[in-house]
């Protein structure tokens, strides 16, 4: 909830904008070239062709009923209360769930999962033991715990050795595109045809032929990295993994981000010196670590579980501040007059434009225009004008911006076409902004970047936001501008 920043006087221009279309933007269509010769393993997509849903092997799903089957035949064969045992089995679930046991994995070990499933067996049969009404005898809690653990261990190992009999007999495969055309890809791609229990299936390189190695160069198919989300819609690929030097970073940025929900592939990386990583969050083939990247805020799901969040609490926040936002729209009226609302064209999502709703702040003058910035010291705001700029109550009409679908709760603050346009052409990636809603409130603003700050900044903080987005994070930046609201910083 803040107000419309200042441009820095000491930012610099970093360049022109590439003019990559957004998604959702209204563009003209771009022709797709044409992929060499198909893979032998796998047709490709005709040029055009829509692009099919990533594939699974649904691991989610048969884990999490595997595990459900266990914890069922332990409520029947070492019975507790209906309470205890339920609250036991929602407990080992949630654990499970948020210790990543219910993602699919390239390598499936039950010994790679078996200090977290002891650790949390362990801890929840005591607490639910201990807070039981009745007492459990020790005995009665050891049967629990090794039941718990024998029936939850067997069910997961025959569930993994189920999963990769049918990766290793390509029943169940992901058709994968190595994006480099170095050592690490040709090393990466050999061990992935020769070890199918990975469920990667290796349908061909994407990177530059003229400095490709001997093992990579009679396997691209295709050479733009800025093609990245075309080729792998064409190729039908369901898993992307890079293995990219680091001149090769911008490149890949931009082809990530211009991609939209047709190209709903997985993404790996192979970090800088991954045979030195160990960390619990990857995933291995053989030597080399890759790391899965977060799923992006363009796919349909998120985008859903956001804006069913936006509508949820822009709705009761309506209910709850009407009686606010009338008694500002009444102080409004007898300090400046008719016009309590201020209306102003902003443009949203895929580069739209629509109109912006605040309350009015400053008294009407001659020259207002939507091509100026406001004044530091303006002249015209009177002390109710102040009190609810500083108190961001200005922005509380935008809860029905956010109802219609104009806005989310948290995103890019909306700007003017006029702006919007100029610094389109000054800034890299400043489009890229418009890839979702704009918000009420955004992660670039509860990092400081409002007033007279770099719209450089504000625009890496705001694509950094979107490439990284997850509903938690909306709540941490909803947090953090109540907290700075109360401060009196929203102003």
């Amino acid at each position: 909830m803040w107000h419309e920043a200042v441009p820095s006087r000491g930012t610099t221009t970093v360049g022109a904008e590439r003019g990559i279309p957004i998604p959702g933007q209204r563009t003209p269509s771009v022709a797709v070239l044409s992929t060499e010769e198909p893979d032998a393993r796998g047709p490709l997509h005709q040029n055009g062709a829509k692009h099919l849903p990533m594939r699974t092997d649904h691991a989610t799903a048969v884990l999490l009923g595997s595990d459900a089957l266990a914890l069922l035949v332990l409520w029947l064969v070492a019975p507790w209360s209906h309470a205890s045992s339920l609250a036991l089995s929602a407990g080992i679930v949630t654990v499970f769930a948020a210790k990543s046991l219910y993602k699919s994995r390239l390598t499936l070990s039950v010994l790679d999962d078996l200090p977290v499933i002891c650790a949390t067996v362990l801890a929840l049969v005591a607490i639910v033991a201990l807070s039981s009404p009745i007492p459990s005898a020790s005995t009665q809690v050891l049967i629990h715990v090794a039941l718990a653990l024998a029936l939850i261990l067997s069910g997961r190992l025959a569930t993994y050795t189920a999963i990769t009999s049918a990766r290793r007999s390509r029943r169940t495969n992901h058709r994968t595109l190595i994006v480099g055309n170095g050592s690490t890809a040709a090393l990466l791609g050999r061990m992935l045809d020769e070890r199918p229990q990975h469920g990667l299936r290796v349908v061909g390189f994407l990177g530059r032929r003229a400095d490709a190695c001997p093992e990579v160069r009679d396997r691209l198919i295709g050479e733009d990295i800025r093609r990245l989300a075309q080729t792998a819609s064409e190729n039908d690929v369901h898993v992307v993994v890079l293995t990219l030097s680091g001149g090769e970073n911008e490149e890949i940025l931009e082809a990530l981000r211009s991609r939209d929900s047709q190209a709903p592939f997985t993404l790996f990386v192979v970090p800088a010196l991954q045979e030195m990583l160990h960390s619990s969050g990857a995933d291995r083939v053989g030597h080399i670590a890759l790391f899965r990247l977060h799923e992006p805020l363009l796919h349909v799901l998120p985008l859903r579980l956001k804006r069913i969040f936006d509508v949820m609490v822009a709705a009761v926040f309506v209910t709850l501040l009407a009686p606010v936002m009338a008694l500002v729209a009444a102080a409004v009226r007898l300090e400046v007059g008719p016009g309590v609302l201020f209306r102003q064209t902003r443009v949203g999502q895929g580069g739209d434009p629509f109109v912006l709703y605040k309350f009015r702040s400053l008294r009407l003058s001659q020259t207002d225009s939507d091509q100026r910035w406001a004044a530091q010291n303006e002249t015209r705001i009177g002390p109710v004008g102040r009190f609810i700029r500083e108190t961001s109550l200005d922005e509380l009409p935008q809860l029905f911006n956010i109802l219609r679908g104009d806005m989310s709760l948290v995103g890019p603050r909306p700007e003017r076409p006029h702006f919007v346009e100029q610094f389109g052409r000054t800034y890299d990636w400043y489009s890229f902004r418009h890839r979702v809603r704009p918000g009420l409130t955004g992660w670039a603003a509860v990092n400081g970047m409002r007033g007279d700050t770099s719209i450089q900044d504000r625009c890496l903080y705001d694509n950094a936001y979107i490439d990284n987005w997850s509903l938690w994070l909306d709540m941490k930046i909803l947090a953090s501008t109540v907290r700075a609201v109360f401060k009196g910083e929203g102003s």
